[in-house]
C-alpha cells in the first residue's frame, strides 16, 4: 500500500531518465497513473499509455512512429518496447497489450532482480529498493526485458557508428 501523502499530483507528466515504471492507479476516486521515479512518486490523471504517447511527442516523435521504428529495428509488433528518448536512455516495455487498461510500462534499466511467485506472477526488485508485483509469467517478463535490451543495443550500436 502506498501512502498518498508521499505522492505529488501532476496534471501532466513528461518522462525523465529517472522513470522506473508507470502503473494504472486510482487516487481519490480518480483513475490515472502512478509514476514511480528513482526518488519520487507522482499521480497523473492520464493513463500510462497516454503518458507514453505524450512523452514520445515531447521528444519529437509520436507513439505510432516509435512502434514502427521498433518493428523496423527488432521486428517486434506486439507488446513492443518503446524508445521515448534514446539520448536520455529512456526505453520502456509494456506488461500487456498497451490497449488494455491494466498495462504497466517498465524501464528495464532500473530492474535489479526478480522473484517468481508462481507461474503467473513475479515480483520485480529495483535498484533503489522499490518492489512491484506483476501478474506476468517469468517467461513473458524475461522476453520483454530481452526485447528492450535488444532495441537499446541496436540503437546504441547505430548511434556509435554515426559519431
Amino acid at each position: 500500500m502506498i501512502k498518498t501523502d508521499q505522492i505529488e499530483v501532476k496534471q501532466s507528466y513528461v518522462m525523465t531518465e529517472d522513470i522506473m515504471y508507470l502503473i494504472p492507479y486510482k487516487m481519490n476516486e480518480q483513475m490515472g497513473s502512478l509514476i514511480v521515479e528513482q526518488n519520487a512518486k507522482y499521480f497523473c490523471p492520464l493513463s500510462p499509455t497516454k503518458i507514453i504517447r505524450q512523452s514520445c511527442e515531447y521528444f519529437g516523435s509520436d507513439y505510432w512512429g516509435r512502434k514502427k521504428g521498433t518493428k523496423s529495428i527488432i521486428q517486434v509488433t506486439h507488446k513492443s518496447p518503446i524508445i521515448i528518448d534514446n539520448r536520455l536512455g529512456i526505453f520502456l516495455f509494456p506488461t500487456t497489450s498497451p490497449r488494455l487498461p491494466e498495462c504497466i510500462w517498465i524501464s528495464e534499466a532500473y530492474i535489479h532482480s526478480h522473484k517468481v511467485v508462481d507461474s503467473k506472477r513475479v515480483i520485480l526488485h529495483f535498484y533503489n529498493g522499490e518492489t512491484l508485483s506483476l501478474a506476468i509469467s517469468r517467461y513473458s517478463l524475461m522476453n520483454q526485458i530481452r526485447r528492450t535490451a535488444e532495441l537499446k543495443m541496436a540503437i546504441i550500436h547505430r548511434d556509435s557508428r554515426e559519431d
